[in-house]
């Protein structure tokens, strides 16, 4: 499997973390660690919409796609 993303340039390169410190000049690959973090961090919050985490997987070069489909388990359940 091949994966390749195409970082966007952006001033923000993502939420400064606690602890962590920024580089005066950040490189390509730690804007996109960073944009990485902030998606993790997104897909892990319940509170998260949809339109969230599409919007911080562009930020990372993905395309984002989700598809809601029928859970055929509950109806064995009836």
């Amino acid at each position: 499997m091949t994966v390749t993303a195409h970082v966007p340039a952006s001033a923000h390169p993502g939420t400064p973390h606690p602890g962590i410190p920024q580089p005066a000049n950040p490189t390509p690959f730690y804007i996109l660690g960073a944009r990485l973090v902030d998606l993790g961090t997104a897909l892990q919050n319940e509170r998260s919409t949809i339109d969230d985490l599409v919007r911080l997987a562009s930020a990372c070069g993905m395309d984002l796609r989700i598809k809601v489909v029928e859970d055929g388990s509950r109806a064995d359940e009836a």
